[in-house]
C-alpha cells in the first residue's frame, strides 16, 4: 500500500487548461477539471485487430473492383492465411533457433583429450559373383548365357599372421562450448566372407494388339425409355514377355574377431536447442493463427457487407 501511495503521489499532474475554465463559466456550465492523456501503448493483438480493421473499407473496394466471385475471394483469404500460419511458425522457429544459441555461444569452451585404439580397416576382395544381364526372350537369349563376373569388395580389418586384428593407437581432442561428456560404446571387429549368391529374375513385358472383335455397347435410350445399342470395334491386347533381367547379390557372412572401445563426446549446455526451436514454431504458429482468424472475420465482413449493399439495391 505504501508503494502504491508513493506511487500516486509522485504522478505528475496535468493542470487544467483556462482558457476552457473561462469558456465554461461564461456560458454557465458546472465546470470540471479535465486531464488530456498521452497515447496509449497498445499490445500487439490490439495493433493487429486495429491494423486489419482498417484495412476492411479498402478490402472492400478492392473486392468491389474486382471480377473474381465473392467465394473465390473468401478461398484466397483461407489460402493466404495458412501460408501466413506456416510462415509465422517458421520464423518463430528460426528465431528461437538463433537465441538458444547465442546462449550457447555464451558459455565458456571446454577441451577433453582422449587416447584409444582402433582396428585398421581395408578394402578386401572376398570373391567374384556372376554380373547382371539381361536375357532376350528369343533363340540368341537362351543360347548365350552370360558368363560375366564382377568382384565382391568390403571394408575388412587388417589382420597380423596369426588372423587377429591390427590395432592401432589413436588420440583426439575435442573442443565445444559446454561440459564435455565422454562415453564409451563397444564396437564389434567383424570380418566378412563370401559364402555365395542370390538370384532375382524379373521378367521384361509390353502389351501387344493381336487383333479386333465388335461389341454390342448400349449408348442411350430412345424418346420410349428402350435402350439403344451400337457395334463397335474394340481392340485386343495379349501381355508377351519381351526378356528377363537377372541381378545377383553375394551372400556374405561376418566373423567376429572381437570388440573395440570408440569415444563419443558430447557437450552438456543445459540449453535444449531442440525443444527451444519447436518452442518459438509454435509460439509463431500461434500469432500467425490470431492473424488468420481476424483476417478471416474481416473478409466475413466485408463480404456481409457486399451482399448487405446488393440486396439494398436489388430492393430500390
Amino acid at each position: 500500500m505504501d508503494s502504491i501511495k508513493a506511487a500516486a503521489m509522485t504522478t505528475p499532474q496535468v493542470p487544467v487548461t483556462p482558457a476552457k475554465l473561462e469558456k465554461k463559466e461564461a456560458e454557465g456550465q458546472p465546470v470540471m477539471d479535465t486531464v488530456e492523456k498521452g497515447p496509449e501503448n497498445a499490445g500487439f493483438f490490439t495493433k493487429m485487430k486495429g491494423l486489419v480493421s482498417s484495412g476492411v473499407d479498402t478490402k472492400e473496394e478492392a473486392y468491389r473492383s474486382s471480377d473474381v466471385s465473392i467465394a473465390e475471394k473468401y478461398r484466397c483469404e483461407l489460402i493466404g492465411g495458412g501460408v501466413g500460419f506456416v510462415a509465422a511458425g517458421v520464423i518463430g522457429a528460426v528465431v528461437a533457433h538463433s537465441s538458444a544459441m547465442a546462449d550457447v555461444n555464451k558459455l565458456p569452451v571446454e577441451s577433453v583429450s582422449l587416447n584409444w585404439k582402433e582396428p585398421i580397416m581395408q578394402d578386401k576382395n572376398l570373391g567374384q559373383i556372376p554380373s547382371n544381364y539381361y536375357q532376350p526372350n528369343n533363340i540368341w537369349g537362351w543360347v548365350n548365357d552370360n558368363n560375366g563376373k564382377v568382384d565382391v569388395v568390403r571394408q575388412a580389418p587388417a589382420l597380423d599372421p596369426s588372423g587377429q586384428p591390427y590395432l592401432q593407437p589413436r588420440s583426439h581432442t575435442f573442443t565445444d562450448h559446454g561440459k564435455p561428456v565422454v562415453r564409451w560404446e563397444d564396437q564389434t571387429i567383424r570380418d566378412p566372407q563370401l559364402k555365395g549368391w542370390s538370384e532375382s529374375t524379373i521378367p521384361d513385358t509390353e502389351q501387344v494388339l493381336v487383333g479386333h472383335h465388335t461389341e454390342r455397347v448400349e449408348v442411350g435410350t430412345d424418346s420410349n425409355g428402350r435402350a439403344i445399342y451400337e457395334n463397335r470395334q474394340v481392340d485386343d491386347y495379349e501381355t508377351r514377355t519381351k526378356g528377363y533381367q537377372h541381378s545377383f547379390s553375394p551372400d556374405i557372412d561376418y566373423r567376429n574377431l572381437g570388440t573395440w572401445q570408440k569415444p563419443e563426446v558430447t557437450f552438456e549446455t543445459g540449453v535444449n536447442v531442440g525443444l527451444r526451436t519447436f518452442g518459438g514454431f509454435l509460439i509463431g504458429a500461434a500469432t500467425g493463427a490470431v492473424g488468420i482468424a481476424l483476417a478471416t472475420t474481416a473478409a466475413k465482413r466485408v463480404i456481409a457487407k457486399m451482399q448487405e449493399k446488393q440486396a439494398s439495391e436489388a430492393k430500390g
